[in-house]
């Protein structure tokens, strides 16, 4: 009786192990299962020894044989729980290795194509200057000897070579349109000047005329009538017979200017017309073909030039709106001491 008795509560206590042993809270995978591996070894153990050999009853060590098998499928688990996250972890480190690997290929290949594109645009601007420079080449051997064009007006202009008169004559006569183009300007400027105080003395003196030719006859013949009637200086009246004599004569010097100012555009406009002679695009063709070698520019000296020459000959002299000989030779002939009488 005392035996079956104390078997029961040895049961008992086992049963109470073995619920303590899944009742325990879950930790993680790696912690339950450690916890759960350690006790159940620890309980297997300890019970299955103590009350085997306290009882010699193989029975109750193999309930601690059940006990302990708890304890090593815990830590089996544990085991391949370990080993799942050991693969994981593996897994990751691969596939960022192979990122890695990837994003460096790819800036790889970015750097790769930075470099083609940069010798590319390297190659093509060579090639620009090669062409720029074979352009110039052809250039210079279409002109040829009119390459001396290069030198300063004064060498040109001074020069006995007769081949360019032609072209020294060209420079002088397109010389001469620029003066007269100034010249236009000047009195243009000046015709502003004497409109202006021309139309305040119409206001002033309530002049009727309907050209300045009639105001210019109105106010000489109230000029005249004042000198037909002088008063003597100191006598009465002579200061008011003074201002109107002066006013008058003042008057007549305002529209003078003006009808002058008005005659000298017109014949500055007149010169410039006039002026325009021998200084066309045609002009220039015909004084660079007689200033080529027939032998050596048969073309050119036949008055055939290609467009590209042409550009650069009114470079060279200084044509319209180029600045070149012309314009170095009108400087000369505009300086101060250039006008000075001697």
């Amino acid at each position: 009786m005392k035996t079956k008795t104390f078997i029961a509560a040895v049961a008992a206590v086992l049963l109470v192990a073995e619920t303590a042993i899944f009742d325990l809270p879950f930790l993680g995978s790696d912690q339950a299962f450690a916890e759960k591996g350690g006790n159940g070894g620890g309980n297997g153990g300890g019970n299955g020894g103590g009350n085997g050999g306290g009882n010699g009853g193989g029975g109750n060590s193999s309930s601690a044989g059940g006990a302990g098998g708890l304890g090593g499928s815990s830590k089996s688990s544990s085991s391949k729980s370990n080993s799942g996250k050991g693969t994981t972890s593996k897994s990751s480190t691969a596939k960022a290795s192979a990122g890695s690997k990837a994003s460096t290929k790819a800036v790889s290949g970015s750097a790769a194509g930075q470099k083609g594109k940069v010798t590319k645009t390297s190659a093509a601007s060579q090639s620009r200057k090669a062409a720029k420079a074979q352009f110039t080449k052809n250039v210079n051997a279409q002109l040829k000897s009119l390459n001396s064009l290069n030198r300063n007006i004064n060498g040109l202009m001074n020069s006995s070579s007769p081949k360019f008169a032609a072209i020294r004559a060209f420079v002088q006569n397109y010389a001469d349109y620029e003066l007269a183009k100034i010249a236009v300007g000047t009195a243009t400027a000046a015709l502003g000047t004497a409109q202006s105080a021309y139309d305040q003395l119409v206001l002033d003196m309530s002049l009727t005329g309907t050209t300045p030719a009639e105001n210019a006859a109105a106010l000489q013949a109230t000029l005249d009538a004042l000198n037909a009637a002088p008063v003597a200086e100191g006598a009465e009246g002579y200061e008011q017979w003074r201002a109107e004599v002066d006013a008058t004569t003042a008057a007549l010097a305002t529209v003078a200017a003006y009808q002058k100012a008005v005659t000298d555009l017109a014949n500055a406009e007149a010169a410039l017309t006039e002026a325009t002679a021998g200084t066309s695009e045609a002009d220039l063709v015909s004084a660079l073909a007689a200033a080529a070698n027939p032998n050596s520019q048969p073309d050119l000296a036949s008055g055939v030039i290609s467009p590209e020459a042409l550009a650069k000959a009114k470079e060279l002299v200084g044509f319209e709106e180029a600045d070149g000989l012309i314009d170095a030779y009108v400087s000369q002939l505009t300086a101060p001491e250039a006008s000075a009488e001697p």
